[in-house]
């Protein structure tokens, strides 16, 4: 059963269909007062260590959290890593496995006196090909809107969802969150989100003349998942965000491209008319702003699969990611709930209730740590650790009592 909505979409009975990786977040929180004594680098104590759903996996569990029924569609390991990950997801969200090569990965995040130090990431997992379960396919069919949260891990490269994809049910909404070492969306998604540095990176300003043609393949055309993505564009005005958006509309063949600029907002070009900057209703500031990408996409995808018009689904996005910010991110979902795990069980779609466009459910996993547990970690870059500036290294080295975690 469907009706048609004010944006010329069927509001479809259906789930709200997330496609994408799944990777284990894990923060790692203590307090550091003294530096190493061979090296210029604090030395954190930890105290607690907290586990949560990140990537595509957060994107799902924000749908979720929204109010709706969730279906998501990815690719877990086996491995430890990968039970946990299924753990902290299997009560919010209805959850559709495919096979995947290698492990699970793992982003885990060393906090100390309230700020980051260092990311370490772990697992070489990726989606692997092959037939996909019958079961993918009438998900897909049955979506009322689909998400792909593409986190560069493989789900939105293979060859049977892209075909799956591109020949959806009429009517129903694709929102693609792109990736730097992703791949590019299949023609005709309503909505496609690359933050600013992707999208200047996709489209470099050219000295004169038009732009040519973007980058061909993956967003940024990386072979290696290890790889560094695109720096953030400086000084980028919103006018040249506007061109580049209005171009990789018409390159993706997309209905519009909502390129977020952080803390002042979404550039949207739809087609319509001039790109129009749609701005956060406050000014963003000490907000920890990791997820707010997941959840902008997961409120344009929830509010266009009840039939909102694309405008102000996206402009409802960005408020949502606002707030997002404001409430400390994701680390703040994690903060709230650090003392129980699924808390709440994923209501049933007789009893959902929308109660707004934000509400902090992620649930998450939190351990206290035992003295003799406790990890010494040595980030390079670093004089101090109150007040000191996250490090941009990507090696770091630790010395850890019984914490394999920690490594070069």
């Amino acid at each position: 059963m469907s009706r048609s909505s004010s944006n010329g979409h069927a509001k479809s009975t259906g789930p709200l269909v997330v496609v994408g990786d799944a990777l284990l977040d894990v923060d790692v929180v203590g307090s550091a007062d003294r530096l190493c004594p061979d090296a210029p680098v604090p030395v954190v104590d930890s105290h607690e260590r907290r586990y949560r759903a990140g990537g595509a996996g957060l994107a799902a569990l924000l749908a979720a959290a929204k109010g709706h029924d969730v279906v998501f569609v990815s690719a877990v390991g086996g491995d430890p890593i990968g039970e946990r990950l299924r753990g902290l997801l299997r009560d919010r969200v209805d959850l559709l496995l495919t096979p995947m090569s290698g492990t699970t990965q793992t982003k885990m995040r060393v906090w100390a006196n309230g700020q980051v130090l260092l990311r370490l990431d772990e697992g070489d997992g990726r989606a692997a090909g092959g037939d996909l379960d019958s079961r993918v396919s009438a998900v897909i069919r049955s979506a009322r809107a689909i998400l792909v949260s593409d986190y560069g891990r493989g789900m939105a490269a293979h060859p049977g969802i892209r075909e799956l994809l591109a020949a959806r049910a009429p009517g129903t909404p694709l929102v693609w969150d792109p990736h730097p070492r992703g791949t590019a969306p299949v023609a005709g998604a309503d909505v496609v989100t690359p933050n600013e540095a992707e999208a200047a990176a996709l489209v470099p300003a050219p000295p004169h003349g038009a732009y040519g043609e973007p980058g061909h393949g993956p967003v940024g055309d990386h072979d290696d998942p290890a790889a560094p993505g695109p720096e953030p564009a400086a000084g980028t005005s919103l006018d040249e965000i506007g061109r580049r958006a209005a171009h990789l509309r018409e390159y993706w063949q997309s209905a519009s491209v909502a390129v977020t600029a952080a803390s002042r907002g979404v550039v949207l070009a739809d087609g319509a008319a001039d790109p129009r900057h749609l701005p956060p209703p406050h000014v963003l500031a000490n907000g920890d702003a990791c997820g707010a990408g997941d959840d902008f996409a997961a409120t344009v995808t929830a509010a266009l699969g009840d039939g909102m018009a694309r405008t102000d689904a996206v402009r409802a996005a960005v408020n949502a990611a606002s707030h997002f910010v404001t409430g400390s991110g994701a680390a703040g979902m994690a903060a709230a709930r650090s003392i129980r795990r699924r808390a709440t069980p994923r209501p049933s779609r007789a009893t959902t209730t929308r109660s707004g466009w934000w509400r902090p459910s992620a649930p998450v996993e939190a351990a206290s740590w035992r003295p003799e547990d406790a990890s010494t970690c040595c980030t390079p870059g670093t004089r101090a650790c109150s007040g000191a500036p996250a490090p941009s290294a990507t090696r770091s080295w630790c010395a850890s009592t019984t914490t394999p975690r920690c490594g070069a």
